[in-house]
């Protein structure tokens, strides 16, 4: 249903005063306290503002807090269990502690070649075939040499809005000395009107364990601003026109080719479209957009478990039960689609713009609502991947457990031997002592005494990453790496 409230895409991850709810996503939360003097509920921003997300808030009877302390807390980056655990139990963040196993462009390729061991690669296919540098260097030469005429994509871990990417033909050379993944690069995308473009899909989570996920049902669809060529068909890819093969907007607003959409009602223009007009242009040419929608659904959402493991095992180090009490989270999911009508994940982003550039785009996120990806009827697929996880979370708890459990002990030897030079440093000046005098830490006829109380962290709470295991597959080794820690 249309909205008069501006960025409605984060409309339905804000929970209103009067309700105390994440709007449309939780009906069963009890009412937390109220934190200002006049009863209205308080937000505040981490690592960068959004001005749009201010003027929402407000708009809903929030207040801005002078302290990181509120009710509200939307972080621009990772949040880790140190930040949950400062926060009232009652405070809502926009991110789940280790999301970063699927946002993080290294993490998500390591999360995807793990599930394709345990559950096979088919229940996976949907990234390309892609390797992280320089640890699987070997392996992404060995594959670049296999398949001669391919072109490769290098992209930086640490960079974003494209910056940095690079085309590579099989016999290139593997960048150096920067981290980054190099991926099959999908050479036969769908185009319109011969130019290629890819979608921002935004997808709202509100539990990870059960997982409780939506998708906004608006959305973007960005096109490059150059026609596409095949970088295989003659010429270099290393020569390949960027605007013809990449399509970030922040890229393509710098062409000049690139042609704004002055007009929000008319979507189906210019360099960048809503998804209803996408929609709407690929009925007209014949496609089954429905069959096509449930692929894309099924991409998002196999995503969204491939994350489960991990995101539940650290909900879990804080004490949340997957974090649904505390935290939610507003994906950006950029998905390309091929020629043969299949959707590829190309990345995760963790804090998708907000921004509203153009009309379209504030149109873009004011329509519309969340529909539902899961629960779903007739799921009973994805249940049957959650049950291939659980040996895997149990795996993932019992060696966080059990690193944690002897971080904490080294710990404390430390601080015994720590205690016990501190008590030889001192012992010329006690050597005597007083009559009854116990040991250390005892009290007159050696009757313990309690030590002075320190704060310890649960153990997971020191615990950072763990690696589960490695397997071979019969193109390259594929690290089963989960990072738990990908602040």
């Amino acid at each position: 249903m249309p909205s008069d409230e501006p960025a409605a895409a984060v409309r339905g991850i804000v929970f209103r005063p009067q309700r105390y709810t994440l709007e449309a996503l939780h009906q069963d939360e009890p009412r937390p306290p109220q934190r200002h003097e006049d009863g209205r509920l308080t937000y505040a921003f981490r690592g960068g503002e959004s001005l749009v997300l201010r003027r929402l808030l407000e708009d809903h009877g929030y207040l801005p807090s002078p302290t990181a302390d509120a009710d509200l807390v939307w972080s621009s980056g990772h949040v880790g269990p140190e930040t949950l655990l400062s926060l009232p139990r009652h405070a809502k963040v926009n991110h789940f502690p280790r999301s970063g196993v699927i946002t993080r462009k290294d993490l998500l390729v390591r999360t995807i070649a793990m599930l394709r061991a345990r559950c096979g690669r088919a229940a996976y296919e949907y990234l390309p075939l892609s390797f992280v540098l320089p640890a699987d260097a070997a392996a992404c030469t060995a594959a670049m040499g296999r398949d001669g005429g391919a072109t490769w994509i290098a992209k930086p871990i640490a960079s974003s809005q494209g910056r940095g990417i690079s085309l590579l033909g099989s016999s290139a050379k593997l960048p150096v000395g920067e981290d980054c993944v190099v991926s099959r690069y999908v050479a036969r995308p769908l185009l319109i009107d011969g130019y290629k473009f890819d979608l921002r899909l935004y997808v709202a989570v509100s539990s990870f364990e059960p997982l409780r996920a939506y998708v906004f049902e608006e959305g973007l669809c960005r096109f490059s601003t150059a026609r596409y060529s095949d970088p295989a068909d003659g010429g270099s890819a290393a020569d390949a026109d960027v605007f013809a093969h990449l399509t970030n907007y922040s890229i393509n607003k710098r062409s000049s080719h690139f042609v704004p959409n002055a007009d929000a009602a008319d979507d189906g223009f210019g360099s960048k479209w809503s998804l209803s007009a996408l929609k709407r242009c690929l009925a007209r040419n014949g496609v089954d957009v429905a069959a096509l929608w449930r692929r894309v659904d099924d991409l998002l959402l196999r995503t969204l478990i491939a994350a489960e493991p991990s995101v539940a095992a650290a909900g879990r180090q804080v004490g949340t039960a997957g974090g649904r009490a505390s935290c939610f989270e507003l994906l950006g999911f950029d998905v390309l689609i091929d020629e043969g009508l299949k959707p590829w994940l190309l990345e995760v982003n963790l804090s998708p713009s907000l921004g509203a550039d153009t009309p379209l785009d504030l149109k873009a996120r004011r329509a519309g609502g969340f529909r539902r990806l899961f629960p779903l009827a007739g799921g009973g697929e994805y249940l049957l991947l959650f049950a291939q996880h659980r040996p895997l979370n149990a795996a993932l708890v019992r060696e966080l457990d059990a690193r944690c459990a002897r971080a904490a002990q080294a710990e404390d030897e430390a601080e015994e031997e720590a205690a016990d030079a501190e008590d030889a440093a001192g012992g010329a000046q006690g050597r005597g002592g007083t009559a009854g005098a116990g040991p250390r830490g005892a009290g007159p006829g050696g009757v313990e005494v309690a030590k002075e109380s320190r704060r310890h962290l649960a153990p997971r709470d020191r615990c950072e990453s763990i690696v589960v295991g490695q397997r071979t597959t019969g193109e390259a080794r594929e690290a089963a790496v989960v990072s738990l820690s990908a602040e």
